[in-house]
């Protein structure tokens, strides 16, 4: 596997209610499983803050939806009981 620094890597952005951020740190290894499906390597988790946190991102190919189904997979992580409504909170960007 290549390194970090040879690889074309972008900053994931993630906003979200503070009990998800919180969630979703706790269950990296659940995010790196399902993004790993969408052909996605994820490293360097960091909370920024209560509502937010970044990790760094290589994708393998090209796929001109792959924040929605990034947003779509994290949602999906998330306990049954959330509500669908919820999906609306969780924003992604990506930074060069």
């Amino acid at each position: 596997m290549k390194s970090i620094k040879t690889k074309n890597w972008e900053t994931l952005m993630i906003s979200a209610p503070a009990g998800f951020v919180t969630y979703f740190l706790k269950m990296q290894h659940h995010l790196k499983t399902s993004f790993g499906k969408m052909n996605l390597e994820t490293t360097q988790f960091k909370q920024i803050s209560d509502t937010g946190f970044s990790c760094k991102v290589h994708w393998v190919g090209s796929d001109v939806h792959k924040l929605d189904k990034m947003k779509n997979s994290l949602f999906n992580q998330l306990p049954d009981k959330t509500p669908a409504q919820a999906k609306d909170f969780i924003k992604l960007r990506l930074k060069k």
